[in-house]
């Protein structure tokens, strides 16, 4: 990885999901493009990300050294779950390395998700890296948070977002959960501002965007389901002479075991007439490929966004209440259908004619709202550019 060494003090170090996922790949694509002339440290132990940053010239990627990293592992992995050990050890690291820095962005998503019913050792070490900016301006962008199993995560995270220069929500139910305080708001997801490639739709064309349920524990039960579902959309598209395209956007979520476990399930024939779109990190390549096709069934929550910014018929198979809680705020009024609602007598035929007539959201001024994300982070950064 690029050295920390030789940083400019107006650097913001910035946090973000970094295993190749096509949104939160987006979202750093539209940050550094943003301010081109403001630096940027890009915090991950993730070492392909050099190539993806490459392109930029003002970022550089930065994790603890090898003998640093090493400590931390170890300590981690031999630390009992109650023990302060790694978070202090990594809070050490972190002021050590980073103390420098002239602010601090978390960028991303599905941030805030309580997977057990107590904090665990991720929430504690979050709350140590606010600590190290305490006296430094810090930004949370283009977050939803939840869902929660108990009221202790929801203020837990209150006492921290009132820490932060600004929080941005990317949808009104989570800006309803802390809108008592002064710094949080909502704006559109940050998506909605991205510059679409011109791109001609491949005529007749159908993609389908699919994920991992069985790695979800909640929706585990419904895979067998889920998969039947796609699998027999896909054929009777074949059948109906579409171009079909099954669409991995995180390899790393399990994505392509998705792809694979569908393709299992269709005719020998069929397999063969089936394509593959698999992001690995080039997202310009991706972003063409994606746009082309005419008609989308969104599992992703950003193939959902991506497919009504470039006005593609979709229809979202929703696993999250944050994918209907932003159709809601988009006042979308076409059909979609809920993962834990999918039913083996569900009629694939009027599924996808719903999906050649299914209504687009009309996006008036949703790129306005996006970039209200950057409205607060804009006043300083834009103060220090060169």
């Amino acid at each position: 990885m690029n050295k920390h060494k030789g940083f400019c003090k107006n650097a913001y170090l910035v946090r973000a999901y970094t295993s190749f996922n096509v949104g939160d790949d987006l979202f750093l694509k539209i940050l550094f493009e943003k301010y081109p002339n403001q630096q940027f440290v890009l915090f991950t132990r993730n070492n392909s990300y050099v190539e993806f940053v490459s392109r930029y010239k003002n970022v550089k990627i930065s994790y603890f050294n090898k003998a640093e990293d090493l400590i931390y592992r170890i300590v981690n992995k031999f630390s009992a779950s109650s023990s302060k050990l790694p978070i202090l050890l990594h809070k050490c690291f972190f002021y050590r390395r980073y103390k420098k820095c002239a602010g601090y962005i978390h960028i991303g998503g599905s941030v805030f998700i309580q997977n057990q019913s107590k904090l665990s050792r991720k929430d504690y070490v979050f709350e140590s890296i606010v600590s190290v900016f305490s006296a430094k301006p810090k930004f949370i962008i283009g977050a939803n948070f939840g869902p929660v199993k108990d009221d202790g995560y929801k203020l837990f995270y209150e006492k921290l977002f009132r820490e932060f220069t600004d929080a941005c929500f990317r949808e009104s139910y989570s800006y309803k959960l802390f809108q008592n305080l002064k710094n949080i708001r909502y704006a559109s997801d940050i998506v909605f501002q991205l510059k679409l490639p011109a791109i001609t739709k491949e005529k007749d064309s159908i993609g389908f965007s699919v994920i991992d349920l069985y790695r979800r524990e909640n929706l585990r039960e419904y895979t067998s389901r889920y998969y039947s579902l796609i699998s027999d959309c896909l054929s009777k598209s074949i059948d109906r002479g579409k171009n079909v395209y099954l669409i991995s956007f995180c390899a790393a979520e399990g994505d392509e075991s998705a792809i694979r476990e569908i393709l299992s399930m269709l005719d020998t024939d069929k397999k063969g007439k089936v394509k593959k779109i698999l992001y690995n990190g080039d997202i310009d390549v991706f972003l063409s490929k994606y746009l082309s096709m005419e008609s989308v069934f969104t599992t992703r929550f950003h193939a959902m966004i991506l497919s009504i910014l470039a006005g593609q018929n979709v229809f979202p198979l929703i696993y999250s209440d944050k994918m209907k809680n932003v159709l809601d705020d988009l006042g979308y009024v076409g059909k979609y259908l809920r993962i834990d609602e999918i039913n083996e007598h569900l009629d694939k035929e009027s599924i996808l004619a719903e999906m050649a007539n299914n209504s687009r959201c009309t996006l008036k001024d949703e790129r306005l709202k996006s970039l209200e994300q950057f409205k607060v982070l804009d006043l300083y950064l834009n103060s220090n550019q060169m």
